[in-house]
């Protein structure tokens, strides 16, 4: 693949990101409901996020949302080390285990959610392959519904699993009583007009492309 093949394959997904949030926004509504209807079964007491490569750097975002904004335990851990838990489940009713994966099929990542699995915790995937191997390992999923991946360096689908995080975030708020329903209904709508306001900001990227173009060929900055 050469330069400008990857750099027009990044201006698609760049240029789908409205669309593919406006889609995950309008069709995770009853995702949401899932995940808050499992997390509220048995409100959990920590959170082990799981995840490789891009999804780990949003997982840290929903790491941080878990937090600081409801004020839970949360870790993040390597899928592919050992002590995956921050101690071993005395109670598995007081942890859920969130799986973020943009392909559903990430080994490693799979092999965490089965690990969590036989120790009876609870398994939330956010995953934007329908149908891929960890949402059907999973007790409930929030889809990215972002669409195939067109270029290699991930823009929409990391849009994506940020939002989708986020969401997850509402559903625990909501599980466990931390913010009124008004709240997260504020929030959510607040959430709708992102799309909006991304494809705005990409009309004025012709100032940028310019500049783009102008250094493209510099020896150093």
């Amino acid at each position: 693949m050469n330069d400008r093949t990857a750099g027009s394959q990044m201006a698609e997904e760049i240029r789908e990101q409205p669309t593919a949030l406006a889609r995950l926004l309008g069709q995770g509504r009853s995702d949401v409901v899932a995940a808050a209807e499992l997390v509220a079964s048995r409100a959990p007491r920590f959170v082990s996020l799981v995840a490789r490569g891009t999804s780990d750097h949003a997982a840290l975002y929903a790491k941080y949302l878990i937090e600081i904004g409801l004020g839970l335990p949360c870790g993040l851990a390597s899928p592919s080390t050992v002590g995956l838990f921050h101690a071993p489940l005395r109670d598995a009713n007081d942890f859920l285990v969130v799986a973020v994966s943009q392909s559903g099929e990430t080994a490693d990542t799979l092999e965490a959610l089965r690990h969590a699995r036989r120790q009876k915790a609870r398994v939330l995937a956010v995953c934007n392959t329908n149908g891929s191997q960890i949402p059907r390992e999973s007790d409930a999923v929030v889809y990215i519904h972002a669409g195939p991946e067109i270029g290699v360096a991930s823009t929409k689908a990391f849009l994506g699993m940020l939002t989708a995080n986020y969401l997850v975030g509402l559903a625990l708020a909501q599980a466990r009583g931390t913010k009124y329903r008004d709240e997260i209904a504020r929030e959510y709508e607040e959430l709708t007009k992102i799309p909006d306001a991304i494809a705005t900001t990409l009309t004025l990227m012709d100032p940028v492309r310019k500049l783009a173009q102008e250094i493209s060929t510099a020896k150093a900055i």
